[in-house]
């Protein structure tokens, strides 16, 4: 008789189940979360914003429309300050 419990994916280990990691936010919700206007977020996302930027603003085109996963969006605050403190 087998007595190895049995390895079962809890809904609390999936991925899905963390909301706050996979919150994709549109344009004007990511200007809201960055505190900045929805024509600067704009602009950062062209591609000449991009080319720009020394660290890129992370993005998602889903069938032409822009998102910004929140959990990205925090990261990518976190490398422009140390961005920032090491110039």
């Amino acid at each position: 008789m087998n007595t190895t419990p049995a390895l079962a994916l809890s809904s609390e280990n999936h991925p899905a189940t963390h909301p706050e990691t996979n919150v994709l936010l549109t344009v004007e919700q990511a200007a809201a979360f960055l505190s900045m206007t929805k024509r600067q977020v704009w602009e950062m996302t062209r591609s000449r914003g991009l080319s720009r930027m020394t660290v890129p603003i992370p993005l998602i085109r889903i069938n032409g429309n822009i998102r910004f996963k929140q959990s990205s969006l925090e990261a990518w605050v976190d490398q422009m300050e140390a961005a920032e403190r090491a110039s």
